[in-house]
C-alpha cells in the first residue's frame, strides 16, 4: 500500500513540476512580448544602402534555365 501512495505522491509531484514549468514559460513569454512591444521600432535597412530597382536584364541574366543546371551536374 505504502508503495502505491508513494507512486501515487511522485506522479503529483510530476504533475505539479510540469504545471509549474508550464506557468513559467507563459510569463517569460509575455515578458517578452511585453519587452517587445515597447521596443522603438527600427527600420531593417539602418544599416545597408538602399537597392536601386531591378531592372528587366538583371532578372534575365539571372535567369538559370533547366539545360543550365544540367550542364553543371
Amino acid at each position: 500500500m505504502a508503495a502505491l501512495r508513494l507512486g501515487h505522491m511522485t506522479r503529483l509531484n510530476a504533475a505539479r513540476e510540469q504545471t509549474f514549468i508550464q506557468a513559467r514559460v507563459e510569463e517569460l513569454e509575455v515578458k517578452e512580448e511585453l519587452q517587445l512591444q515597447s521596443e522603438p521600432l527600427t527600420e531593417a535597412t539602418d544599416s545597408r544602402p538602399p537597392l536601386g530597382p531591378k531592372t528587366r536584364s538583371h532578372r534575365i541574366t539571372s535567369f538559370r534555365s533547366p539545360q543550365d543546371i544540367e550542364r553543371k551536374v
